[in-house]
C-alpha cells in the first residue's frame, strides 16, 4: 500500500527517539500540533506520486524539527519564550499577545 505525504510525515515521527522516551506524550501533542497546521496550509497534500510525498514529508519534518519541536515542548510558558514563538508559527497565537501560553487573558 502506497503512502501519501501525511502518512509519510508521521512515520518520521514515529521514527525519532523521542517517540520512545520520557517524554512521549509531549512530543506526540507537538507532532499533532503541527501536522493539523500543515494540514490545514496544504503542506501535507498528497501528489499521487508516492515518491514525491515522501520527499515532500521530508521537506515538511525537517520544519517541524527546525521551527516548532524545541518551542512546543518547552516547558517554558512565558509570553514570549520559545512555546509561545512555536504557537505563533503555527498560527495558534498571535505575536502581539502579552500573557502566559494557557492563561486567560486579563481583561
Amino acid at each position: 500500500m502506497a503512502r501519501d505525504t501525511y502518512q509519510w510525515f508521521m512515520a518520521m515521527a514515529i521514527n525519532r527517539p523521542e517517540y520512545s522516551g520520557s517524554a512521549r506524550g509531549a512530543y506526540m501533542d507537538a507532532v499533532n500540533s503541527y501536522a493539523k497546521y500543515a494540514r490545514e496550509n496544504g503542506m501535507l497534500d498528497s501528489t499521487g506520486n508516492e515518491s514525491m510525498d515522501e520527499y515532500r514529508a521530508g521537506q515538511v519534518f525537517t520544519d517541524f524539527e527546525d521551527n516548532v519541536l524545541e518551542g512546543l515542548m518547552s516547558e517554558d510558558n512565558s509570553a514570549y519564550g520559545p512555546k509561545a514563538q512555536a504557537l505563533v508559527y503555527i498560527g495558534r497565537r498571535q505575536p502581539e499577545w502579552d500573557w502566559p501560553v494557557g492563561e486567560t487573558p486579563k481583561q
